[in-house]
């Protein structure tokens, strides 16, 4: 039997995640949309092209969905605790599980860890791996997230921010990264335009015009997708949300 192919406007389908979250938890949803937006102009600066710019945008409003799943809190990862890439592992593994976004996995997988003197970083058990650039970029504007404190004056804060990511250069972070994210903090309104980014914004910015291609299945794979990532935060709705679907399979074969 042939499947029916639908055209999906990118940007709604990131919609649908973003409310997700912000239901969820505000807090991780404010720091997706920052890393969403400070990822995308440090790929900008670097000069990327467009569809590595999308796919780490893309990975970046993605990038702690594991964290939620985890019950982790913002706390934990401001300071990067001994279990900081558990949820590393358990957003790529969900990514993994829908196809369109599968090869969004590595991203996330790899985006706490740190550069080291110029050489793949060795992590997993079994030798080196080969980070990909967008995990570094990922990383940079995530810590870049963290420190931003809503609470003060921001501007004052863009000197601290500086020093520190210039101080990390070839250490934790990746020396094209950071000369790129040095370029664009320059000019005070970046610092004032990425705490003023609400999620409508990040989508109409980053996936204005983009479509994605979904079938029947793909679609499923789709809410099954959003699906864990509100339930996998509560066993109890877990198990509630499978047994109303497979109720609903049944009733709907009667």
């Amino acid at each position: 039997m042939k499947l029916h192919t639908f055209t999906v406007k990118l940007a709604d389908l990131m919609s649908c995640i973003f409310h997700a979250l912000e239901l969820i938890s505000p807090l991780f949803a404010r720091h997706h949309n920052q890393v969403a937006y400070i990822s995308q102009r440090i790929c900008e600066s670097m000069g990327l092209n467009e569809k590595e710019t999308l796919d780490i945008a893309l990975a970046a409003s993605l990038h702690d969905i594991g964290a939620i799943s985890l019950e982790q809190s913002i706390d934990d990862l401001r300071f990067e605790t001994e279990y900081i890439h558990e949820h590393s592992i358990v957003g790529a593994l969900f990514l993994e599980h829908f196809q369109p976004l599968a090869h969004l996995a590595p991203l996330i997988r790899y985006h706490h860890i740190h550069y080291t003197h110029w050489q793949p970083a060795t992590w997993q058990p079994g030798g080196k791996i080969q980070v990909p650039m967008g995990s570094y970029i990922i990383y940079l504007a995530d810590r870049v997230s963290v420190m931003l404190n809503e609470g003060r004056d921001v501007l004052p804060q863009q000197k601290k921010i500086m020093d520190y990511v210039r101080g990390k250069r070839g250490e934790a972070f990746h020396p094209r990264s950071v000369d790129a994210l040095l370029d664009i903090m320059g000019p005070e309104y970046f610092l004032l335009d990425t705490i003023s980014q609400s999620s409508r914004d990040v989508t109409a910015r980053l996936f204005r015009g983009k479509t994605m291609e979904l079938d029947e299945k793909t679609v499923l794979s789709w809410t099954r997708f959003l699906s864990r990532i509100v339930d996998f935060r509560s066993p109890i709705n877990a198990k509630h949300s499978s047994g109303v679907a497979a109720s609903a399979s049944v009733l709907a074969g009667l």
